[in-house]
């Protein structure tokens, strides 16, 4: 009889733990669900619609398979690329410079995807720039206090020289050469005022934005646009059907298997960065999409500079 009771004790024990891990699973669950309709107010809907509809990601070759005819479509020449050689032409390594030379220099070498870090001047004109304090650094003017996080003028940009050599991009000379290239796409970082983006450059649909926010991700989807999600939850993004995200090297590091199944789902991972080659191919279309990078050379398959420079980061 003691047996028994015992026997049926554990029994009770176990299924009480069962029905206590099944509510705690729940209400994690709901306290998302509660988190994120607060946190997206009345874009809540909108997520839900979107998550019915489980978009693909158009660069994910597994659903379009007629993306691998786009050149050297696993890399994005990070802030627009980096330059190698001086005024003079002597070696010298140059990075985030993001500027005209950069650019072109990336377009010609075939990469399909540059990215540049955008900010607006003082009137809310685009130009590429990391932030006002580093572009103020590169033109080789001294700022103080608040003056470092102070706009400049487009003329002030326009008259200026990069490591006194080098020209700034404005909306007008980034569209100009976007149009010349049709089949590249601008990868931006920094701005997320969509609107200035979608009246400034007129070449929207060849536009992939980084976005810091779950709300900002769905203005910019109702406003047409193509944002990629800035996390490290990939399970978030996998679970909400979010087909673009961008991420650091350190998230695939960790957990490889979780980027691979978002993958395999439909998304595309934008990691950043790396100029490693074995890194890029361990994880390249199993676990990462796209990789930001500074000097790997795509057509030679390898790192411009010597390999003890070439890290991920």
């Amino acid at each position: 009889m003691k047996k028994l009771v015992a026997k049926q004790s554990l029994i009770i024990s176990a299924i009480v733990l069962v029905v206590l891990a099944i509510g705690a699973v729940c209400f994690d669950r709901f306290v998302l669900k509660l988190s994120l309709v607060k946190s997206l107010r009345h874009y809540y809907p909108l997520a839900v619609s979107y998550k019915l509809a489980d978009e693909k990601c158009e660069f994910n070759p597994r659903y379009n398979p007629a993306i691998t005819t786009l050149p050297h479509r696993n890399f994005i020449a990070h802030a627009g690329g980096a330059i190698l050689k001086d005024a003079q032409g002597q070696p010298q390594t140059y990075t985030y410079t993001n500027s005209k030379e950069a650019l072109l220099q990336s377009l010609q070498e075939g990469f399909s995807f540059i990215e540049l870090d955008l900010m607006l001047d003082n009137a809310g004109g685009i130009f590429a720039a990391h932030d006002y304090k580093h572009f103020y650094s590169l033109i080789g003017k001294e700022v103080q206090g608040d003056e470092a996080l102070t706009a400049p003028s487009k003329q002030e940009i326009l008259e200026s020289k990069i490591h006194g050599f080098l020209t700034p991009l404005v909306a007008e000379s980034i569209t100009q050469i976007f149009q010349s290239y049709p089949h590249a796409y601008l990868v931006t970082d920094k701005l997320n005022n969509f609107a200035a983006i979608k009246a400034q450059l007129p070449f929207t649909q060849r536009i992939l934005i980084e976005v810091f926010s779950l709300r900002g991700y769905y203005q910019a989807k109702q406003m047409g646009l193509k944002p990629m999600l800035s996390t490290s939850d990939i399970a978030l993004a996998k679970a909400l059907r979010i087909p673009m995200v961008a991420t650091h090297t350190s998230t695939i590091s960790k957990n490889p298997q979780l980027a691979q199944e978002y993958i395999e789902q439909g998304g595309c991972i934008m990691a950043f960065s790396s100029n490693e080659k074995d890194f890029i191919e361990r994880h390249k279309d199993k676990s990462a999409t796209m990789f930001y990078t500074d000097y790997f050379d795509i057509n030679a398959n390898d790192c411009k500079l010597e390999h003890s420079r070439c890290k991920t980061y």
